[in-house]
């Protein structure tokens, strides 16, 4: 009987008691297994949904604490979480769905469970959204936080008791499948212990029939593998097992003479694209293959073999490690000087060979990771320092002075920091390019350092702000010297790629602990200090004071109470001052702005259009006085006031946004007024700056029908080339070329000049600040033909003007009884 047919009649025969016990354990632990996974898959996604719900809710109550706790460390009055938590909003809320979805699925009768957690959810997410929407003070942050506190502990006892119910319910039917599985599993191990005597039986033998042979095999193959090629074996039958037999024989022929070639493992090892290098337990070289050659840049006669590892690999011990453990890898960064003097960085990968062989060292791989460590530094060093400067960055510099500030308490000396600013880096910028600007900032830069200590810290805050760090400085005075010499430096002029550039700088100084103990607070008090300098004329330096923060905060509250005025819109006034011709009717008026603060009174505009400049709301400002104006010129038709233009200025801000020609010709359509009744006033600088986008702006306006006028004319840097292409109707001589008419011959060649000129290109000419008669009768002589100032008038408020009108004779088809004013007595 073949040996196939003996072990297939044993399989059939073990096949038959498996199928036995099977049928018997299948009957009795099918349903009961069903039933069993069934309630483990569905209450499993619960208890998950549950631990989910509790984890966010704390997870987000964490970070509320974290984010209130980070904004007090700041000391800020007002605290509130600096994280968006809508990111934990929507995980919880996910989690509360998938929940409840559960329930309603699986456990209708805790719906009532599910109803309450959400509600639990809701009212957490609440109490975090209290303290989201706005910044709330200390008192009402706590109780907020105390609120949050209380939702997510009412969350969790929630959670916990559905899932302690969910627990009990599983482990009360755990326990009674338990019960049944056991009597089950005694009656199917009777019959499995019947069926294992039986396989026993067959299998002893079937064993005696299959074990001598196939013994008798294994110990030819063992021979075989330990390298006896001429091993055979005795073919004793024609079963299955002598075949075998055969075969092992045959297998043993045709490997004695069919061995792997040394050359084909060279060849597989020289394809490698990573550097290999074999080393024999002395650490001398075996053999390396192509790759690193080419890594080590080696010439063709160098030889490798017998030199010492440490020659090309200094950090050698790793390598001797793995002689000791050799199934270990090892892994190392390390320095690998080339053959051509580069020094590369290299990754070795070492692991030790498992050979019978008592020479057999270890294998180390290289991986030349140069470029990528080059990277990293790369990375590292712009982490840190200025791309454009090489100067330390805000990073750097706040580490080196929290370092400073953390060891004064031990030292007697001062830590000063001096924050520079550049005077008039923005029109560098503006007229000689980017490029220009950027050259400028690396000589700042250079010349900065140039006059500190070796032991001082130059960096660069932003843009073109500098900050100075001065350590142990030993007394206060000493450092004034300093900031006048950075101030002196920084004024002389630069020459860069043939422009000879003239910059100044304001400089702040803040020396602690005077001014403070915190990195931030000394950064704002020098800050400050610059912006006191800036007021003071520029190109000077001062120390920060009390007084300076109080002008700070008094600045930032105007800045606040104007976003405010501009909001209501019912604060901003428009006070307007009479342009007449010469020896003709009024032409209409100017129109200024004025601001009624409900507390402060009339604030001048010389104290909040700085303001609104820096704080870019110049342009709101300017939209405000232009429909303040539309309307009044639109009353002064309802009036039967005819022949007057109302003239408003418009700043760079509001010219450069772009969409001036579409709000002139949105307000005339909504106050239904004819363009004549119009006229805007631009200033040199805006109409110069960008001529081409300007030059096509003002002629979008002029298309309107709306009259445009240059102001301050003479004080800028007019070209004439681009002034004849300008739309513009009339010129404004300056006050300050009017105010010295009768005594400063300049002054008056100028304005004759400006008239005689503006005549020959058929445009008019009116002059600003006009006050005696004597500058009249001057200006005449010129043949200006209009005026405006103290002579006329000085700004009337909007309910005077029609007493005015009705003083200077102007028609009009009802002079309704109005007070008379102040201006009105004055005017001519």
């Amino acid at each position: 009987m073949k040996i196939r047919i003996k072990i297939l009649l044993g399989y059939v025969l073990l096949a038959v008691l498996v199928v036995v016990v099977a049928l018997v354990g299948f009957r009795a632990t099918h349903s009961m297994g069903r039933h069993f996974d069934e309630a483990i898959n569905r209450t499993q996604p619960v208890l998950q949904a549950l631990q989910d719900i509790r984890f966010g809710s704390v997870a987000l109550e964490g970070d509320v604490y974290r984010s209130v706790h980070e904004a007090r460390a700041l000391a800020s009055p007002e605290v509130g979480p600096a994280t968006d938590p809508r990111r934990g909003f929507a995980e919880l809320d996910a989690a509360v769905t998938r929940y409840r979805g559960l329930v309603t699925a699986h456990f209708p009768h805790e719906a009532e469970d599910a109803a309450k957690i959400a509600g639990e959810i809701g009212a957490l997410e609440d109490a975090v959204e209290k303290l989201r929407v706005g910044a709330l003070s200390g008192a009402e942050a706590d109780r907020a936080l105390a609120e949050l506190s209380g939702s997510v502990a009412r969350v969790l006892d929630a959670t916990e008791k559905a899932a302690a119910a969910e627990l009990d319910e599983f482990v009360a039917y755990q326990r009674g499948v338990d019960d049944e599985l056991a009597a089950q599993e005694r009656m199917i191990g009777a019959v499995a212990l019947v069926a294992l005597l039986c396989a026993l039986f067959a299998g002893a033998r079937i064993a005696g029939l299959v074990a001598r042979p196939v013994v008798a095999l294994r110990d030819a193959a063992r021979k075989l593998g330990g390298g006896r090629f001429d091993t055979r074996v005795a073919v004793t039958d024609d079963t299955e097992v002598g075949e075998l037999a055969q075969a092992f024989n045959a297998m043993a022929e045709q490997l004695a003479g069919s061995m792997v070639s040394r050359e084909y493992v060279e060849d597989i090892i020289d394809s490698v694209a990573e550097g290999i290098i074999v080393v024999d337990r002395e650490g001398r070289v075996e053999r390396v293959n192509h790759a690193f050659r080419a890594l080590f840049r080696s010439t063709d006669d160098h030889v490798f073999a017998g030199r010492p590892i440490a020659d090309y690999l200094p950090d050698s011990e790793v390598i001797e490690a793995a002689f000791s453990t050799p199934i270990a890898r090892h892994w190392i960064e390390t320095k690998m000087p080339a053959a051509d003097g580069d020094v590369l960085v290299v990754a070795l990968s070492v692991a030790g060979l498992q050979s019978t062989n008592a020479r057999a060292g270890a294998v180390v791989l290289v991986h030349d990771i140069t470029e990528r460590k080059s990277n990293e530094e790369r990375l590292s060093y712009l982490a840190r320092y200025d791309q454009l400067t090489g100067l330390p960055n805000r990073t750097l510099l706040l580490d080196h002075l929290n370092q400073s500030l953390a060891r004064q308490p031990w030292k007697k000396e001062h830590t000063a920091v001096l924050f520079c600013d550049l005077d008039r880096f923005k029109f560098v910028n503006d007229t000689l390019g980017h490029c220009i600007g950027d050259l400028l900032l690396q000589a700042v830069a250079d010349r900065l350092q140039d006059c500190v200590r070796p032991g001082d810290i130059v960096a660069r805050w932003s843009g073109d702000e500098f900050v100075v760090l001065l350590n142990d400085v030993a007394n206060r005075c000493d450092v004034r010297p300093l900031a006048e010499r950075l101030v002196a430096q920084l004024s002389r002029p630069v020459d860069l790629r043939g422009h000879e550039i003239f910059v100044t700088a304001s400089v702040g100084i803040a020396i602690s602990p005077e001014h403070g103990t915190q990195a931030d607070e000394l950064i704002k008090c020098a800050d400050i200090a610059m912006f006191a300098a800036k007021a003071e004329g520029k190109n000077t330096c001062r120390f920060y004071s009390r007084d300076m923060a109080e002008r700070s905060q008094e600045r930032l509250q105007l800045e606040r109470a104007l976003r405010r005025a501009l909001q209501e819109g019912n604060q901003l006034q428009v006070h307007y001052q009479a342009q007449k011709r010469l020896d003709g009717p009024l032409i209409g008026f100017e129109a200024l702005v004025r601001w009624q603060h409900p507390e402060l009174g009339l604030i001048p505009p010389a104290h909040f259009l700085p303001v609104a400049e820096e704080a870019g709301l110049m342009a709101a400002v300017d939209e405000t006085v232009l429909r303040i104006a539309c309307a009044q010129a639109r009353q002064w038709q309802m009036e039967g006031t005819q022949g007057l233009r109302v003239a408003v200025n418009v700043s760079d801000h509001l010219f450069r946004r772009g969409d001036l020609p579409e709000l002139v010709a949105a307000l005339l359509a909504e106050f239904d007024l004819p363009p004549s009744a119009l006229e805007l006033e631009l200033t040199e600088a805006v109409v110069m700056s960008d001529i081409e986008s300007s030059i096509r702006t003002l002629h979008h306006i002029r298309d309107l029908g709306v009259d445009l006028s240059i102001d301050d004319f003479g004080t800028g840097y007019s070209s004439l080339a681009h002034l004849k292409r300008c739309p513009v109707q009339m010129l404004k001589i300056d006050r300050s070329f009017v105010n010295d008419l009768m005594t400063d011959p300049n002054d008056a060649a100028i304005t004759e000049a400006i008239t005689a000129l503006a005549h020959k290109m058929n445009i008019q000419v009116i002059a600003e600040g006009v006050e005696t008669e004597a500058q009249l009768e001057a200006l005449r002589r010129y043949g200006c033909d209009a005026i405006q100032g103290y002579w006329l008038s000085k700004p009337i408020p909007a309910s005077l003007l029609p007493a005015f009108l009705l003083r200077v004779g102007h028609p009009r088809a009802a002079a309704p009884e109005t007070e008379q004013c102040e201006e009105c007595a004055s005017a001519a």
